[in-house]
Parts: structure tokens; sequence; C-alpha cells
């Protein structure tokens, strides 16, 4: 309530009392040539015709959200190109469910993301932009991210036969799945070499078994649902466990080059 309200105070502050009717064309983020991605090991980066700016994670990002995470470059892209997507009605595509979820309600629990949400709508209220998220059809998502969630959910499936359980992992219920999914995350290896992997990895399995009980409708969110509470403790203490032991230590990983600085909140 208190953010809504300090919101409002500060576009009313500013507001001049005039208003434009908007474009009665809704323009897609493909036509305006605008697009955002996030990795959680490398960094964030847009798109905007001609104009682009990325940068790397500071080190005390890389165990955030990955909702969070997402969410940056799209606030970003407003701050940096607001002048240009002004009066305009936009139709933002997005890959994640949750987040797309998130922006169209104008609502979070999630305190961090919460500010970033703030922040994207005050920029759409004293442009005047309507952005209304929507998801990628399956047969449009990116290649890799198909790729990346099929071979996640494969590697889960073989941890559960050698568990004795034969079922896919939409099949089971929340207590079993949030039972199996936390032992998956602290006995996982790399088969190649039997390493562990790099905590943003594993942040990065999470997401993509996310991706997939979204699509198999499954009707629980790994990241937010309280029968995934266990989960979600499961893959923080591990990779808290990780970078006390070293791993996801990159020291040139805050040190962003950018075409276009923005101004960062």
């Amino acid at each position: 309530m208190n953010k809504d309200i300090t919101l409002w105070q500060e576009f009313l502050t500013n507001y001049d009392g005039k208003s434009f009717f908007l474009d009665f064309n809704w323009l897609s983020s493909r036509t305006l040539h605008l697009c955002t991605d996030t990795s959680g090991s490398l960094g964030y980066g847009a798109i905007f015709g001609q104009c682009w700016f990325y940068g790397h994670w500071l080190s005390k990002w890389t165990s955030k959200n990955i909702i969070v995470m997402e969410m940056f470059p799209i606030v970003i892209s407003l701050s940096a190109w607001a002048d240009q997507l002004a009066n305009k009605c936009t139709t933002f595509h997005a890959e994640n469910q949750t987040l797309s979820e998130v922006m169209n309600k104008k609502s979070t629990k999630d305190k961090e993301l919460l500010v970033l949400l703030c922040a994207l709508v005050l920029f759409c209220l004293k442009h005047s932009i309507l952005l209304k998220p929507s998801i990628f059809p399956d047969e449009q998502e990116n290649e890799n991210t198909k790729k990346k969630t099929k071979h996640d959910v494969a590697l889960l499936h073989e941890f559960l036969v050698l568990k004795g359980e034969m079922r896919q992992m939409d099949e089971l219920t929340p207590q079993q799945l949030n039972k199996f999914l936390s032992k998956f995350l602290i006995t996982v290896r790399k088969k190649e070499d039997n390493e562990e992997y790099e905590p943003n990895s594993l942040r990065a399995f999470f997401a993509s078994l996310e991706r997939h009980l979204k699509k198999k409708n499954y009707g629980l969110c790994l990241m937010k649902d309280v029968q995934f509470e266990q989960t979600r403790k499961a893959l923080q203490s591990k990779q808290r466990d990780l970078k006390w032991k070293g791993k996801g230590n990159k020291p040139n990983a805050s040190a962003a080059l950018t075409h276009y600085r923005p101004r960062v909140f």
C-alpha cells in the first residue's frame, strides 16, 4: 500500500494535466524490434532498432529470483527508450509465464520484484505507454530454451528412475515432487566429470522444470507455491554451499560494458 501511494505521489507531482489519445493499433515487440533477454550466468541485454545495451550481473544478483532478473532489462528498456514508446499500445512477448502474470496483475508479494514493477508502472504512466505482456506460443519459443528444458527434464527423469519412480514429474503429487526435487537439486552432478554444477546452473534447472510444469498445466508454481517451499530452500542451501566452495566466483562479473549507459535503479 505504501509503495502504491508513493508511486502515485511521484506521478502526480510531475503530471502536467495533459494526456493524448493512444495509437489505435497494438504494436508487437517484434514490429518495434524491441527485445530483452536475461542469462542467469552471463547477464542481461536489450535491443531496440539499432540501439542496444547489455551488462554483467553484480555478484550479489546471481542468487536472485530469475523473475527479478528477467524484469530488470525490461525496466531499463523503458527507462532508456520511453520517449520512443510514448503514446503507444505495445504487446511485449515474454517467455516466462509467471513474469507475464505479474506484469498483467501489477502486483506481487516479492519485495525485490515489486520495486522493479513499481518503476515499470511509473514509466508507463509518465509516458502514456500501454504495455500488455503475452506468452510466446510453444511453436515460437526460443529453440535453445526448448532444448534446455527438454535436457533438464530428461535429467530429472533419469534421477527419478534411479530412485525407483517410473512416472513423469508432472504425474507426481506435489508432496512427492517436492521431495524428489529437493534431493535432485542437492545431489545432481555433471555426467562427463561428476563435478558439481555452478550455482547459476542449478537455478537454470529450476527454471526449466517450472516451464515444463506450466506447459503440462500442473496447476502449481515451483517458484511461489507453499507446496514447494522445501525445494526452494534446498536450492538456496545448495547455492550457498557451492559459493562457499568457490563455485560461481567470477571476479569480472560486475564489469559491465555497455553501448548505452541506462539509469540503474
